[in-house]
């Protein structure tokens, strides 16, 4: 019996001062079965602070007969940590000597379930999202159990919730939209996900203005009891800041569209015959006006492309293949040099890497340093691990501007775009690289462009 109770007795003789203990108590100890086990002994089993307590419940219940019961926590003879009932009462034993007799029961498997519980407790009531705990019986759905976050939100009570079903809830039809998810939920049994869409009628004392929508992003799952399915667990948070991040990033991509599409056919059409009736003019007569002409149209020429690249830079599809570092950069110097500009290339390493958009960060990060850097500038490329860079030694980039290079506009020469370093940023975000500003060995400026996939 007291085995299968992980219970054992003891018993402490006033009169002789001798404990004896039963086999169940020395099991619960942890000590040998035959072994004797003096009350100081087992006292010092028990944690400092339950020990003194129960060292000063023992005394008064020797003193004045008072029984005594605490929930305790001991460390065995092996080390192994137990939560036990410890209970002792004085009373005449059979041949009318006062003894104090009492029990020790293994409570940990208990009093460790109790803690989970009171930290799951603690969880449930303190989670930012929405909680809530629903009932199955008799084929019905109730609530049995919000949070604090739930109650918040809504603006609706335990009190006020506990088991409605969710068409007294929420009306007839959207209870009856709940309540099949819940049904599939239990037919799946495992957890299933699902946006909602709730009116603000149907939570009448939340701070919520009439005929709002709220958008809420539910998971719910099924919970066994008896190996019956009799509650469902559902967490929902409040999604309608990313819905409404969601609207107004489709609004911009929509007018990102309709601009990519005013600026390829509106703008870039009246340039062409601009420049084709420049080419005329200039096969005719020589001036300096044309001069000038040609180069206020190469300039809006370089603001269009660079405007297309941005508009159209939200397409975050990239196919990746091995491109040649050196071969690319060197290809695209030609279209970026001039004549006291040098390009010095340090590495032969091959990376995964969409090859237009490559070029594109290429192109700008050259254009950027021959336009920046002054006279007989030098660019390098070279690598190291997992980084690819690009320096110069140029005048550099001071560090009060270097948090704003990538901003769209932002530019220190007149005669630059500002679009140029935003393009750069755009293709190192659609590959999932870093780029960090630093200082090059030679004073100018350098860009590296981390977390990126070498080929060997």
């Amino acid at each position: 019996m007291e085995r299968i109770a992980d219970i054992g007795a003891w018993e402490y003789d006033l009169t002789t001062e001798k404990a004896t203990n039963t086999a169940g108590a020395r099991r619960i100890y942890d000590v040998e079965a035959d072994s004797e086990l003096p009350l100081q002994d087992a006292f010092n089993f028990y944690h400092e602070e339950d020990r003194e307590r129960l060292r000063e419940r023992f005394q008064i219940c020797v003193e004045s007969g008072d029984p005594y019961e605490e929930d305790v926590q001991l460390t065995t003879a092996g080390g192994e940590e137990r939560w036990v009932t410890a209970r002792g009462e004085q009373i005449q034993s059979s041949d009318g000597r006062p003894v104090v007799r009492g029990y020790v029961q293994d409570i940990t498997a208990e009093k460790n379930r109790l803690i989970r519980l009171e930290q799951i407790e603690t969880l449930f009531e303190n989670a930012q999202d929405m909680l809530f705990i629903i009932e199955h019986i008799d084929d019905e759905f109730v609530v049995k159990r919000v949070n604090n976050a739930f109650e918040n939100a809504t603006g609706l009570s335990n009190e006020q919730l506990q088991a409605k079903t969710p068409q007294e809830l929420f009306g007839k039809e959207r209870g009856q939209q709940i309540e099949q998810r819940y049904r599939r939920c239990l037919a799946a049994d495992e957890p299933i996900s699902y946006e909602e869409v709730v009116e603000a009628e149907n939570l009448p004392d939340a701070e919520t203005p009439d005929g709002e929508i709220t958008h809420w992003e539910t998971r719910i799952a099924p919970v066994e009891f008896d190996n019956n399915k009799e509650w469902i667990v559902g967490a929902t948070r409040d999604i309608n800041e990313q819905k409404q991040r969601e609207r107004e990033l489709e609004s911009q991509n929509k007018r990102l569209e309709e601009f990519a599409s005013v600026v390829s056919h509106d703008l870039q059409n009246p340039l062409n015959i601009a420049q084709g009736r420049l080419e005329l003019a200039q096969a005719t007569c020589e001036s300096q006006h044309l001069d000038d002409v040609a180069d206020a149209l190469d300039r809006s020429q370089t603001l269009i492309d660079d405007l297309l690249t941005l508009a159209r830079g939200s397409d975050t599809d990239v196919d990746t293949e091995p491109v040649s570092v050196r071969a690319l950069a060197e290809k695209c110097w030609q279209t970026a040099s001039t004549d006291d500009a040098t390009l010095v290339v340090e590495t032969e390493k091959s990376i995964l890497a969409d090859r237009t958009h490559l070029r594109q960060l290429l192109d700008n990060l050259f254009h950027n340093a021959v336009e920046h850097g002054g006279k007989n500038i030098t660019v390098t490329v070279g690598s190291q691990c997992d980084t690819f860079y690009v320096a110069d030694n140029g005048t550099g980039i001071s560090d009060d501007n270097r948090e704003d290079i990538f901003d769209a506009g932002y530019s220190t020469s007149e005669h630059g775009t500002g679009f140029g370093l935003r393009i750069v940023k755009q293709v190192v975000d659609v590959h999932d690289w870093k780029i960090q500003v630093t200082d090059s060995v030679d004073g100018g400026a350098r860009f590296e462009i981390t977390g990126v996939d070498t080929v060997e």
